[in-house]
């Protein structure tokens, strides 16, 4: 694969739905800079920015909050069963 190019990744409905919570909140997510909530249950803020989502995250009441960078690749893996 060239670099700097992301692979395609595809999942139907049927599948996407068979993800635990968290798998499909990164899958929905891959690609972006992620600030979670303490429990890791839910997405506070996300986005290209890393600083925006950590700013947007702060204006949300997360005085430190937890950011995470969801590449592709991991995605892929986590709906995969690799």
């Amino acid at each position: 694969m060239p670099h700097g190019v992301e692979p395609t990744i595809s999942f139907d409905e049927e599948s996407l739905a068979e993800l635990d919570p968290q798998a499909r909140l990164r899958f929905e997510h891959r690609g972006q800079w992620v600030a979670w909530s303490p429990g890791f249950d839910r997405i506070l803020a996300h986005g290209d920015d890393r600083e925006a989502v950590k700013a947007e995250a702060r204006a949300a009441g997360m005085d430190r909050p937890i950011l995470e960078w969801i590449p592709v690749s991991l995605a892929k893996s986590a709906g995969s069963g690799a």
